[in-house]
């Protein structure tokens, strides 16, 4: 089934009328978490944020069947710029509806954020994954190239 589903998928990136889709996708993913208390965006500070003219993510829509199954939500990066060539990409969330869970849905966005990279000539793929996501973390693992950095500290400042 995986195979044949996979088939039928792609991705594209998103578009205004893909806000409702990306926003429940959001609240699911921090629900599952137990994180929805910080979830920061509502529907009008997501559509500032991804479509407006000062619009600074972006959003890659994977679907099946021109169904909406998942997101993956990033931004364009400059931090340390002194170190890397070019800028780079900051995955935020990926989110996956649990019925296409280990279908192929995630490597599908995996490939996308890849070939958007690589066709901007960004340097690089960062994001950051919750230490007791265990689905996740099994995930990474059999991506090749990919490097769980244990020679850096996060750390925030909170201004608001």
């Amino acid at each position: 089934m995986k195979d044949s589903l996979t088939k039928l998928a792609h991705s594209r990136l998103a578009q205004a009328q893909d806000l409702e889709f990306i926003y429940q996708c959001l609240l699911s993913l921090f629900e599952e978490e137990g994180n929805l208390e910080k979830l920061s965006q509502s529907p009008g500070t997501l559509f500032n944020a991804l479509f407006s003219e000062n619009a600074f993510a972006q959003c890659i829509i994977a679907e099946i069947n021109q169904k909406p199954v998942g997101i993956l939500l990033f931004s364009v990066t400059q931090h340390n710029f002194t170190a890397f060539p070019s800028p780079g990409i900051f995955v935020h969330d990926i989110y996956v509806l649990p019925d296409y869970r280990r279908q192929g849905v995630a490597r599908l966005l995996g490939d996308a954020i890849k070939k958007f990279a690589l066709a901007k000539n960004y340097s690089r793929i960062d994001g950051i994954i919750l230490k007791n996501n265990q689905n996740a973390l099994a995930f990474y693992r059999n991506i090749q190239d990919l490097q769980v950095l244990d020679y850096i500290y996060y750390t925030r400042l909170n201004l608001k």
